[in-house]
């Protein structure tokens, strides 16, 4: 009776091993799945309020369109990219990158000329964050398990300057400096 006692003990050996490995295992991917996907989802919190402040900068008064899109921009660079120098070096390129191809990778200003779109005036930057799946892909090979967010911001659009003086021109002899 003891030999077989033995047989069965020298044959369970490593098994609580094993499952150990494979427990922490599942552990440590859950935890990195959802360690990376909330500092993508603190990134693109960062994103919005960094468009928001462009969308601010973009509709305050400037002396013409050109110049309140040139503020916007400043405020996506500072915030966003590593320096003024580098605009299409993200500021952190660990959590997220800008998704489309300019002059400022991800960054666009909306301008709706349309009279009955007109409130679509604001800004739009566009990312890609990368989200560790550890037993499966999100989309295609190709794209490494990136995951693509867009952040608006539509404000009120004041008019510029030199908008406000052709508008007021028209009309001989009227003149509002609160344009």
């Amino acid at each position: 009776m003891k030999k077989i006692n033995e047989d069965k003990i020298s044959k369970d050996q490593g098994q609580s091993t094993i499952e150990f490995v494979l427990v922490i295992l599942f552990i440590m991917s859950y935890f990195c799945f959802f360690f990376q996907l909330s500092m993508v989802f603190a990134f693109g919190n960062y994103v919005h309020y960094a468009t928001f402040m462009a969308a601010r900068a973009f509709l305050s008064a400037g002396a013409s369109l050109e110049d309140q899109e040139s503020r916007a921009q400043d405020v996506i660079v500072q915030m966003l990219k590593k320096s003024q120098g580098q605009i299409g070096v993200d500021k952190f390129p660990s959590i997220a990158v800008g998704a489309s191809s300019g002059t400022i990778p991800g960054y666009t200003t909306l301008v709706n000329q349309t009279n009955n779109l007109k409130w679509m005036t604001g800004v739009r930057y566009v990312f890609r964050g990368k989200i560790f799946v550890p037993f499966g892909a999100i989309g295609s090979k190709n794209d490494n398990n990136q995951v693509e967010f867009t952040s608006e911001s539509f404000l009120g659009k004041e008019p510029s300057y030199s908008d406000c003086l052709s508008a007021l021109g028209a009309v001989h002899g009227i003149f509002d400096n609160g344009c």
